[in-house]
C-alpha cells in the first residue's frame, strides 16, 4: 500500500510538472506555454528562445525576456506579460504584444518588440525605464498615444499606450523614464546585452530528467497500479480545467483555455481567462466577462484557428485573432484590438454597426469605431503591423458591416437582450 502511494503520488508530482514545462524556471526554445504563473523570488524566470499566451509575475519575482520564438502570433512570441506585486522585468529582445504593471511593479526595456504598454499604476515614482538613443519622440508628439525611437543597440521601436480604462490611474507615459546613454557607457552596454542573450542555459532541465524517469520506472509496475495512475493523471487534468463543461461563468478565471469540440461550444458568461484558443470547427460564444478588464479579469487574447466561429455579444477583450477560415460575428461589447493572419478572399469578420460608423481618422489601417445595434459605442483598433511578418491582407479588408434594416432593428435589439439575460 505504501509503495502504490509513493508511486502515485510521484506520478502526480511527474504530471503537474510536465503541465508546467517551465518549473526549472527556463522557457527555451521550441516551448510554448500557455498560462505561465510565476511566485518564485529566489529564481529568476528567463524566456530565451521560447514563448507563451501569457506570463504572469507576482511577489518579488523577477523576469528576463532574452528572446523569444518568432513571428509574434498564437504559438510563438508572448501575447501578454502581466507584472503585480513587487514584481521586475528585464526585457532585453523578442516579440510581445501587451506588457501590463499593477501595483510596484517596474521594468527595463533595452530591446526587441512590445506592440502595448498598460499600466495600472500611480506616478509617485518611475516604473519604467526606456534604454533609448537620443532623438526618440512621443508617436505623432501626443505623450498619450506612445513611444518611439531606437534602443541603445540602434534597432528602432514603436510602443503604443493603452489609455482606454484609467480607472483614476496616471497615464502610462508618466511611468516611463527615458535612459539616454553617456558616450563613454554605450560600448559597455552593448558588449554586456551581447553576452547576455548569447548566454546557454544549462543542457538537462530538471522537469526532463523527471519526465525520463518516470516514464521509465511507469513501465516496470503492475497493471493495477497503472490503472490508478492514468485515473489519477485524468482527475488532475480535468480539475486544471475548469472549464471543461464547457462554460466559463461568473467568479472563474482561466490561464489558458484550449477548445478543439466541434459538438458543444464554449460559452463565456461572466468568467474570464488570459488566452482562449479555438481550433478545429468548435464554436466559441461570449455573452459577457468579469470587469473592468485586466489580469484577473476580463479576456486577455481569443485566437481563432482552423474553421472556429466566434459570436461576441458583450464583455471586454484585449485582443482578438484570427487565423486560416476562422470567422466572427461581432454584436457588442468592448474589444480593443483587432489581428487577422487572413486572405481576404472572403468576408470573415461581420460587425453589425448602426449607421454612422466610420474608420478611426479616416484611415481603414487604423480601425473602426461607431455603434452597435443596441446603441453602445464601439472602437476596434486594427494591428496591421503584423502584416510585416506575414503574407496576408490588411485586416479591414476581412470585415463586412453589417447595418440593420429599420424593420428588423427593433427585433434584434430583444434577440440580444434575452441572449444576455440566459
Amino acid at each position: 500500500m505504501k509503495r502504490l502511494l509513493g508511486l502515485l503520488m510521484f506520478a502526480y508530482i511527474s504530471v503537474s510538472m510536465s503541465f508546467a514545462g517551465y518549473s526549472d524556471g527556463w522557457i527555451t526554445a521550441e516551448e510554448y506555454e500557455g498560462h505561465v504563473s510565476w511566485t518564485n523570488s529566489n529564481q529568476s524566470l528567463i524566456v530565451d528562445g521560447g514563448g507563451a499566451i501569457g506570463i504572469e509575475m507576482r511577489n518579488h519575482s523577477q523576469l528576463e525576456v532574452r528572446s523569444t520564438s518568432s513571428p509574434l502570433g498564437l504559438g510563438s512570441g508572448i501575447q501578454v506579460i502581466g507584472l503585480n506585486d513587487y514584481s521586475h522585468l528585464d526585457y532585453r529582445n523578442g516579440e510581445t504584444f501587451n506588457l501590463m504593471l499593477y501595483g510596484n511593479a517596474t521594468a527595463d526595456l533595452y530591446g526587441g518588440r512590445i506592440d502595448y504598454l498598460t499600466s495600472f499604476q500611480y506616478a509617485a515614482t518611475t516604473h519604467v525605464n526606456i534604454y533609448a538613443l537620443p532623438g526618440w519622440s512621443w508617436i505623432s508628439d501626443d505623450p498619450l498615444l506612445g513611444i518611439q525611437g531606437q534602443w541603445w543597440d540602434g534597432s528602432p521601436f514603436d510602443i503604443k499606450f493603452d489609455n482606454k480604462e484609467y480607472r483614476g490611474y496616471d497615464p502610462v507615459w508618466m511611468m516611463i523614464d527615458v535612459i539616454i546613454p553617456e558616450p563613454a557607457t554605450f560600448l559597455l552596454m552593448t558588449l554586456g546585452c551581447f553576452l547576455i542573450r548569447n548566454k546557454k542555459p544549462r543542457i538537462a532541465p530538471i522537469s526532463q530528467n523527471l519526465l525520463k524517469h518516470s516514464s521509465k520506472a511507469f513501465c516496470v509496475i503492475s497493471p493495477e497500479i497503472k490503472v490508478s495512475i492514468v485515473l489519477l493523471c485524468s482527475i488532475s487534468t480535468v480539475s486544471f480545467a475548469g472549464y471543461s463543461d464547457g462554460w466559463i461563468t461568473a467568479g472563474e478565471y482561466e490561464g489558458h483555455v484550449s477548445w478543439t469540440n466541434s459538438n458543444q461550444p464554449l460559452i463565456v458568461d461572466g468568467g474570464g481567462a488570459i488566452g482562449i484558443e479555438m481550433r478545429n470547427h468548435s464554436q466559441l460564444e461570449v455573452r459577457s466577462t468579469s470587469t473592468p478588464l485586466g489580469l484577473g479579469s476580463g479576456i486577455q487574447v481569443i485566437g481563432l484557428k482552423d474553421n472556429s466561429h466566434l459570436d461576441y455579444y458583450d464583455g471586454e477583450t484585449f485582443n482578438l485573432m484570427l487565423y486560416s477560415n476562422a470567422t466572427a460575428d461581432l454584436y457588442g461589447g468592448r474589444i480593443n484590438y483587432l489581428t487577422s493572419f487572413k486572405d481576404a478572399a472572403s468576408t470573415r469578420i461581420n460587425i453589425y454597426a448602426l449607421p454612422g460608423w466610420s474608420w478611426i481618422s479616416d484611415d481603414p489601417l487604423e480601425g473602426i469605431q461607431g455603434q452597435w445595434w443596441d446603441g453602445s459605442p464601439f472602437r476596434i483598433e486594427f494591428t496591421d503591423e503584423n502584416e510585416r511578418y506575414h503574407d496576408v491582407d490588411p485586416v479591414w479588408m476581412n470585415i463586412n458591416v453589417i447595418i440593420p434594416e429599420p424593420a428588423s432593428l427593433f427585433l434584434i435589439a430583444i434577440g440580444i437582450a434575452l441572449i444576455r439575460k440566459r
